[in-house]
């Protein structure tokens, strides 16, 4: 069983290895991605930069930079002007992600309304991503 993820997926390993009385690597492993992808972040699609929030909020994990900013600053930076792009599940996900952190960012939440007011119809949502 040597190299496998637990039963679970990838949620699961991300549980079982990075949650709990494993905070000290928990927080060393995503401060150090968070700094390597700060300078590729513009290179990251919408699905990207929903995913890439979304573990960092499933983690509960919000690393600070050392300008100050956290990670959630950076990917609204620049998921923001992108938002038009997002499909619903690349809306549903980073707006999920931002909730559930606690991270605050007016900006990215009225941006990412008037993008949906903008779309022709909401059928493109399935029940969970309007939730």
């Amino acid at each position: 069983r040597r190299g496998r993820l637990p039963r679970g997926g990838i949620e699961r390993t991300l549980q079982v290895y990075l949650i709990g009385d494993r905070s000290e690597k928990k927080k060393f492993i995503f401060d150090q991605i968070a700094l390597a992808s700060i300078p590729v972040l513009p290179n990251f699609d919408p699905r990207h930069l929903s995913n890439f929030i979304y573990a960092y909020a499933i983690t509960n994990c919000a690393p600070k930079i050392e300008d100050g900013n956290t990670i959630f600053e950076y990917v609204a930076a620049e998921a923001i002007p992108n938002l038009k792009n997002f499909n619903s599940q690349d809306l549903s996900n980073t707006l999920w992600a931002y909730a559930t952190a606690k991270e605050s960012n007016p900006a990215l939440f009225e941006e990412a309304g008037d993008a949906i007011i903008a779309l022709d119809s909401l059928n493109e949502f399935k029940p969970q991503e309007l939730s």
